[in-house]
Formats: structure tokens, sequence, C-alpha cells
């Protein structure tokens, strides 16, 4: 009887072994691994999922990605002096980013950016909060965008962009907003040369309400109509 005990003990033990040997593996593998480091000096950085798909790009001015679709990468003229951090959504689009950038040229001019932006499913952005200086001019805000149902047509959009500046250039941009493929611009909230602004507009991109504060501190609400001119304006001293 105690050889057969000892035998089911013997057994039993073995079994309760291999179970936590089995989790101990198990735990093993599918903790990440963890690499400290005190410091990285790195050009670009990529960030991806398990499946190789590509959410987040922190990179230098040189290596910066341009605008990528589905996972197809276009030109982005305006990113060419631009370092920061591009976000992608589970398709491999961008959906937001932080750019920023500035220097003293060698005649001592300035100029400065920062912009933190977040866009629409297949489109531009509808959210961006900027500043820029240059030549001395200086602004800063917040500003609220419409944009088309449509996604993107990027084949059209990157020929528009590689045309010369000119005519035929400016009639390719107006049929692009006559089909209203052009996102507006709906509220902003800002400083402009030193002046404090809330616009609203409509959904052609039209001011139509302007509260001001100006740096003396005159304020006033100004009415527009379709055509830009001022139809009401109200200021304290009016009542």
């Amino acid at each position: 009887m105690k050889i057969r005990t000892s035998r089911l003990l013997l057994a039993y033990s073995a079994v309760v072994m291999t179970a936590v040997a089995g989790v101990s593996v198990t735990k093993a593998v599918s903790q990440p691994k963890v690499t400290a480091f005190d410091t990285i000096d790195v050009q670009r950085l990529n960030v991806r999922e398990a499946d190789g798909s590509l959410r987040m790009a922190i990179s230098n001015k040189a290596l910066f990605p341009g605008l990528i679709l589905k996972g197809k990468e276009y030109p982005h003229e305006t990113r060419r002096n631009a370092a920061g951090m591009i976000m992608f959504d589970d398709e491999g689009t961008e959906d937001g980013g932080l750019i920023f950038g500035g220097l003293k040229d060698k005649d001592g001019k300035v100029s400065s950016f920062g912009h933190l932006s977040f866009d629409q499913y297949m489109q531009d952005q509808v959210v961006n909060l900027e500043h820029w200086e240059e030549d001395g001019k200086r602004a800063a805000g917040l500003y609220i965008n419409d944009m088309p149902d449509a996604p993107m047509d990027m084949e059209r959009f990157s020929r528009i962009g590689a045309m010369k500046d000119g005519p035929e250039k400016q009639a390719e941009i107006a049929k692009l907003k006559a089909e209203k493929l052009i996102g507006q611009r709906r509220i902003s909230i800002a400083k402009e040369a030193g002046t404090a602004l809330l616009v609203l507009r409509d959904a052609d991109g039209k001011a139509r309400l302007v509260m001001k504060v100006a740096p003396e501190g005159a304020a006033s609400i100004d009415f527009m109509d379709a055509d830009g001119k001022t139809v009401r304006t109200v200021t304290p001293a009016a009542g």
C-alpha cells in the first residue's frame, strides 16, 4: 500500500512540475523582450505592428516621410524642412502628426514653425494647432476645418502639385474647389499681427463673423455677407 501511494505521489508531482514548467515557458515566450538604453542616436525610428504595418515614424528632416495612404508614399513638398512625428491608422494611412523647425539665416532673418494636427479618415487635417514666424511676422492658433467626404485623389493632387505656377495650375485648383475636393477652414482662434481673433466661416470657407481685439484693446464684432462685405459692426461704444 505504501509503495503504491508513493508511486501515485511521484506521478502527481511529475504532472504538477510539468504544468508549472509549461506556464513558466509560456510566460517567458509571451512577454516582450525589453532592452534598456541610456541614449540612442537615430535619424529615423519606425514603430510597427507585429505584422510589419507602420504605426508611427519619428524622423529628422532628411528621412522625413511624405504623405502615406494605405502604405503608399506620395511626395509632400511642405515637409522638406520639417522634423517630427507622423502617426498612422490601422490601414497604414496617415492620421495625424507633429512637425517643427526653425532657424536664423545668414542675414539674421528668423523663421520658425510648429504644427500638431489630426486627420479625417483618408483625408487631411480637421484639427490643427500651430505657430509660425517669418520676417518678423508671427501667428499662432487653433484651427478647425471641413474636409470632403471622398478620399483624397493623390494621383490628381500630385499631378497638379508638380505643375508650374501659372494660369493652367490655377485653373486646375479652381476645378478642385468647384468639385468640393479641397477642405475649407471653418473656425480660427488665433493671434495674428498682435490681434486676438475668432473667425467663423461658412461651408465655402468665407468669413461670416469676426471677433477681434487689437493690441491696444479696441474690440469689435463684424458680420459679413457671402461676398466678404461687412454688413454690421458691433463695438462696445455702439452697445
